[in-house]
């Protein structure tokens, strides 16, 4: 009798703690199917972000601005090269305006990556401005022996946009 009290003791244990278990493994796959969602959420987070850090506006017919903002780095680049050459080739653009006013600094990755942009960019028959290069940049830019080869520049967005319009033979 006491073995059988005994036996139904330990049955209960095991039935508690089995129970408890149970609980928490359930607690644990509800936690890692929020963790999933978390995760599928947090990559789409960072997808529409990589979009957002290298916009492609158009501003006339034919015409995209692509604004630098901050720094550039090489998955950036890479973004920013991407959505500008499916900008062209759904947009059928000819003149690309990299507008670097707000690019913090240039070295020699971030000149490579313009360049290789811009080269790019020529390949699909559009031309490449450059304006808003600040003094520290063009000075940065001497030092480092960079040159914009065939790439146009322009003092600003406003002169770009002008020029582009009078060779076209735009009148006011």
């Amino acid at each position: 009798a006491e073995l059988a009290a005994l036996r139904d003791s330990l049955e209960t244990t095991v039935a508690q703690r089995t129970e408890s278990l149970q609980q928490a493994l359930t607690a644990v796959q509800t936690r890692e199917a929020q963790l999933a969602q978390t995760l599928a959420d947090l990559r789409t987070s960072q997808e529409t972000i990589r979009e957002l850090s290298a916009p492609v506006i158009p501003v006339l017919p034919g015409m995209l601005v692509l604004p630098l903002v901050g720094t550039l780095d090489s998955a950036r680049a890479a973004t920013m090269a991407e959505q500008v050459l499916g900008a062209i080739e759904q947009r059928r653009a000819r003149i690309v305006i990299m507008d670097m006013t707000g690019l913090s600094m240039v070295d020699t990755h971030v000149a490579q990556a313009l360049l290789s942009t811009a080269a790019a960019v020529q390949l699909l028959g559009a031309r490449v401005i450059a304006v808003g290069i600040r003094p520290e940049v063009a000075q940065t830019m001497v030092a480092l022996q960079i040159t914009m080869g065939s790439i146009t520049t322009s003092t600003d967005l406003q002169e770009a946009v002008m020029m582009t319009l009078r060779e076209s033979g735009w009148r006011r």
